[in-house]
């Protein structure tokens, strides 16, 4: 543990061991918050639901959530995945060049689809609504929170102000970006009560099996109205904006590295030939070492959350220190995921191999690391992500389509790649990438 000192000489605790985050996030989770500030922010922007939530209220809203994110439910969810990406591959190839051999080439930015496909995503298997978002250029939800996500100091001061101010002052103030900037919260708000009134009365007609997540929450009975907006506001920017940032990264990765895309698409036509693709369990994705390699390996160096933040809401100890309570801690996952004393010297190098057994040839789960807390992307402990198998499946079945159907080279192997965003970090001169039509 490292103590900084912050505005005014105030104590700050880093995380920097794995002994140290295994007492904060698990043995002693109870006696940790996020930050008041922190998790009024977030209600604004994302809704009061499982992110926000602290204590019995988290306790209770994630127990109820759990029968939503088991295993059988994800892999269910397999078909919509690969209908969304697929679509996605289709409109990508009509933007491209035909040469009249059947090739299409062309050049595109995966920074414009990859918001646009996990959108689509998050659409159909968490709600059950079709957004086409990927082939309609004027897709409202998407231009809200395009707009909401904004990058920029300005669009930040923005946020701040909605959230510590009062409304009726910010409404007299002559500030047209905070009247944009709630004005597509509201929208997102109005959008979500909607989706939630369609599902409720799609459940109202009978007693199919439900085919969303939203449609599973609804089937339990355990939800109010109220509970079930906030909830899908929740997993609808959790579900967006997260996984479209592994996959802007996850492309910039693969297409700077020839070999390895070569490597993996062989993988996958032997796994998914284009014959009879229709017949083919899907699931199948989640047993492809290479491409799970891969995933893992872009979730561990561009984690969609790279800083996290708690406080001591009691006295405690962590690692045997007395820790009082108001103490701060700061949790960087993106530093512990890099760490060369976790993950060894090539720790900043994208490295998929990793992820692999040299003896067996199978998906390691473990990336080498000797503890499961060299690993801080989901977080770990009562506050991990309930979505992470969600966010695979969904980069599993995106890569698969993507890397199936193009050749794929970085445009500007010169680009800024580095990291950008408030909310989610996605690189800063965009993912543009020269295309080759495959199949």
């Amino acid at each position: 543990m490292i103590c900084l000192r912050g505005l005014f000489g105030a104590p700050k605790i880093l995380l920097t061991s794995p002994k140290s985050l295994a007492d904060v996030l698990v043995h002693r989770a109870d006696d940790f918050e996020k930050l008041p500030g922190e998790r009024k922010i977030l209600r604004a922007v994302v809704g009061d639901g499982l992110v926000t939530a602290e204590g019995d209220v988290h306790y209770q809203q994630k127990r109820k959530l759990l029968a939503s994110f088991t295993p059988p439910k994800i892999r269910a969810l397999y078909p919509v995945f690969w209908k969304e990406a697929t679509a996605l591959t289709q409109q990508i190839r009509r933007t491209l060049t035909h040469d009249g051999s059947g090739i299409y080439t062309g050049t595109t930015d995966m920074v414009y689809w990859a918001p646009r496909v996990s959108m689509d995503m998050i659409g159909a298997a968490g709600f059950g609504q079709s957004f086409h978002s990927v082939r309609d250029v004027d897709s409202e939800i998407i231009h809200c929170y395009e707009k909401a996500f904004a990058i920029g100091a300005g669009h930040l001061l923005c946020v701040f102000a909605d959230t510590l101010l009062p409304r009726i002052i910010l409404q007299w103030l002559p500030w047209p970006r905070w009247r944009q900037f709630r004005q597509n919260i509201d929208s997102i708000q109005d959008f979500c009560h909607q989706w939630v009134t369609d599902a409720k009365a799609t459940s109202a007609l009978g007693d199919g099996i439900p085919s969303n997540l939203l449609a599973n929450m609804i089937h339990t009975g355990e939800y109010t109205f109220q509970e079930l907006i906030e909830q899908v506001r929740t997993f609808l920017a959790a579900g967006h904006e997260n996984t479209s940032s592994v996959v802007m990264w996850v492309m910039l990765a693969l297409a700077s590295d020839s070999e390895l895309q070569s490597r993996l698409r062989q993988e996958l036509q032997a796994s998914l030939p284009e014959v009879e693709l229709d017949k083919v369990d899907l699931a199948i994705l989640e047993q492809l070492p290479l491409l799970n390699a891969v995933v893992s390996e872009t979730i561990r160096l561009f984690p969609p959350l790279p800083i996290g933040n708690r406080i001591a809401i009691r006295d405690t100890t962590v690692m045997n220190h007395p820790i009082p309570k108001g103490t701060p801690f700061l949790i960087v996952p993106r530093a512990i995921n890099r760490s060369s004393e976790l993950w060894g010297p090539d720790a900043d190098r994208f490295n998929a191999d990793r992820w692999i057994n040299p003896d067996t040839g199978r998906f390691n789960n473990h990336g080498g690391a000797s503890s499961n807390y060299s690993f801080l992307s989901f977080f770990h402990g009562p506050h991990n992500c309930i979505g992470q198998n969600f966010a695979r499946a969904e980069l599993r079945t995106v890569v698969a389509a993507v890397i199936r159907s193009f050749d794929m080279v970085l445009d500007n192997p010169a680009a800024d790649v580095s990291p950008v965003g408030w909310f989610t970090p996605r690189p800063a001169d965009g993912v543009k990438v020269k295309l080759r039509s495959l199949v």
